[in-house]
């Protein structure tokens, strides 16, 4: 195992600062009506989620085969 730098936690540490930062802030956003769902809304997540559905299998596939064929550039 390779020793891990300060390169490596960095990134991870400005992100969880970010993260946990953002807790303390509140959105800026406040609706008059938050008991009322726009169909809009509820369609796109519905649509969004049977995308991310699909995408799942079709990406394993790719990787499956790209794995295993040689690659072009490769000699």
């Amino acid at each position: 195992m390779s020793k891990i730098g300060s390169r490596e936690i960095l990134p991870f540490l400005a992100l969880a600062l970010f993260a946990i930062g953002a807790l303390f802030f509140p959105t800026t956003a406040s609706y008059a009506d938050t008991t009322v769902y726009s169909t809009g809304d509820i369609t796109w997540v519905l649509v969004a989620t049977a995308l991310a559905f699909l995408m799942t299998p079709g990406l394993a596939f790719f990787m499956v085969v790209w794995s295993t064929e040689k690659c072009v550039g490769v000699p």
